[in-house]
Formats: C-alpha cells, structure tokens, sequence
C-alpha cells in the first residue's frame, strides 16, 4: 500500500503542474534578460523565470537562483542593512554568467514569509531565508523545478548562502552539480554589514 503523501508526491513528479503563458525581453540595468512567464495549473499563481543566454547552448552547470517571492524584502528594500535586495544581487551574478536563470516564485506570501516568520527563521542575523524552502513550502518543488525543466535545464549550480537545501529536487529530474555563494562583499551589501 502506498499513502496519500506518497500518492501526492508522485502526482507532483508525474503531472504538469506548470504552463508557460508568456515569453518577452526584460531589460535590467545588468542587461537583457529573458522573462519566461509560468502559471500553476493547481492555483493560477504566476511565477517567473528571468533568463540569460540560450539554455540549451549550455554545456556545464547553469547558475539558477531560486527565489520565494517576500514583498517586505523585494519591494520594500532589505530590512536587515542599506543594501541591494538578493534578487538584484542574483540577477547581477546571473548576468554575468553565459547562462543563467532567476526563477522567482510567488504565492508563498500567503504562507507566511511576513516579519513573523524573518524572526521564526533568524533572518535579521543575515540567514539566507529567501532561498526555498521552509517547512510547509515544501510544495514548491514540484513548481520550480518543473519550470526549470521546462525551461531546457538538466545539470543546475544553485546560487544559495545555504548549502543544505534542494535535496529533493533531484527526483524531478534535475541534478545539482554545485552550489555557489553569493561573495563575500554581496552578502555584506545586503546584510548591510558595515553600513553606518
């Protein structure tokens, strides 16, 4: 016998739970990017998907940055120092690889990436909580890693402060072959280290 959450999981590797809508340029001021406009079949949430070069040109690991949409950090600034946010920190590393993808992923708002949950998380103490996945988040997995199958990727290098995350995306037919920080001085920008 199998269990409801084994069933569950297996639906999630096996269905199509994304559909991509919409494809267009985005210019940042690191360059022009790719925006690959994706929404869930199970809750029309849109996610989205900024890319850098042409995916299936890509010979090595792509740098991918997983991101969970917080609108108290990504709209409003950086609560921890002066800094850059670590959207504009991915998409600046992005954009200087030949290949890259930002896959911003939203709806998880609703599940409390609010000031409760920075305090519950440690994030004023500069962790690296905006990368998935916490707890209950765990759904979306299934999300991100199909877009970024959809989206051409295979061999991935995940940009995260925090190497213990992603282990089940390998059963959705990625493999991580690396995972990279951001630099010191990066960190420092958007923990406000430093700052007066």
């Amino acid at each position: 016998l199998i269990s409801i959450a084994d069933l569950i999981a297996y639906r999630r590797r096996t269905e199509k739970l994304v559909d991509c809508i919409e494809t267009a340029p985005f210019e940042t001021r690191y360059g022009t990017l790719e925006a690959h406009i994706y929404r869930s079949l199970v809750d029309d949430t849109e996610h989205l998907a900024l890319v850098k070069g042409d995916l299936k040109q890509a010979e090595d690991g792509v740098l991918v940055r997983v991101h969970a949409a917080s609108a108290i950090e990504d709209v409003f600034g950086s609560m921890r120092g002066s800094g850059r946010s670590l959207v504009e920190l991915a998409i600046e590393r992005i954009a200087a690889e030949d290949h890259g993808v930002l896959l911003y992923l939203r709806g998880t708002e609703g599940w409390g990436l609010g000031l409760g949950r920075r305090r519950i998380y440690d994030q004023d103490n500069n962790s690296d909580q905006n990368d998935l996945l916490h707890g209950s988040d765990w759904r979306q997995y299934g999300t991100g890693a199909q877009i970024l199958y959809d989206l051409g990727l295979r061999d991935i290098r995940i940009l995260t402060n925090n190497p213990a995350r992603y282990r089940a995306i390998e059963g959705y037919g990625l493999t991580i072959s690396g995972k990279e920080a951001f630099s010191e001085a990066q960190e420092a920008e958007a923990t406000g280290a430093g700052a007066d």
